[in-house]
C-alpha cells in the first residue's frame, strides 16, 4: 500500500474511532510495520500543521487522535449550543435503540451489536442531548464504562417506563 493511501485510511480510522487509537491497533488494522505507521503519521501530522486546517492530529504516548484546533474553540462551541441539529443520525438511532434494549451496555458491546466500530461519536451526541447516561463501570481490566437510557428519553419517545418499549420480537425478519 502507498504512503498516501495508507496516511487516508489512518485519516478515516481516527474519524470514526472518535477517540485515541493505539499504534498497534492501527499496525495490525493496516497489516503495516511500526516504522511505516510512523512515517504516515509524521506526513499527516505535518499536513494538519498548516494554519488554515481545522483539525489537528494529537499524539499521546502510542495513541494518536483526530481533535479540532484550539483557535476555532469559540466556533464550534456556537455550533454545539445551536439548537438546528434536532434529529439524530442513523447510527444514534441505532445506538439508542440497542442502549434501550440491552442497557447498562458498554460501547464495546454496541459496537458488536450494531457490527461497525463507530459508536463513539453516536454516544458523545446521545450523552450530550441527555438521552442517556453513564450508569457505572463493568468490573473487568480497562474498566469500560457502561451507559443507560435517561428520563429525557423516556419522555422522547413518550413512555412512562422501559417495560413499555415494544417487543423486540416484533422487529426480526
Amino acid at each position: 500500500m502507498e504512503l498516501q493511501t495508507i496516511q487516508g485510511t489512518i485519516e478515516s480510522i481516527l474519524f470514526v474511532a472518535g477517540e485515541a487509537v493505539t499504534e498497534n491497533e492501527l499496525c495490525n488494522t493496516l497489516e503495516i510495520d511500526r516504522p511505516t505507521l510512523l512515517e504516515a503519521l509524521k506526513g499527516l501530522t505535518a499536513l494538519y500543521q498548516a494554519d488554515n486546517r481545522g483539525l489537528q492530529l494529537m499524539h499521546v504516548r502510542d495513541t494518536w487522535q483526530l481533535a479540532t484546533k484550539e483557535k476555532n474553540a469559540d466556533y464550534i462551541v456556537r455550533f454545539m449550543k445551536q439548537e438546528t441539529r434536532k434529529t439524530l443520525s442513523n447510527a444514534a438511532m441505532e445506538t439508542l435503540a440497542i442502549i434501550a434494549y440491552k442497557q447498562p451496555i458498554s460501547r464495546i458491546d454496541i459496537n458488536q451489536i450494531r457490527g461497525v466500530s463507530s459508536s463513539a461519536s453516536s454516544i458523545k451526541i446521545l450523552l450530550r442531548k441527555k438521552l442517556i447516561q453513564e450508569a457505572g463501570r463493568m468490573d473487568v481490566p480497562g474498566r469500560p464504562i457502561l451507559y443507560k437510557t435517561t428520563n429525557q428519553f423516556l419522555q422522547m419517545v413518550q413512555l412512562k417506563t422501559l417495560a413499555e418499549l415494544p417487543d423486540l420480537e416484533q422487529f426480526k425478519d
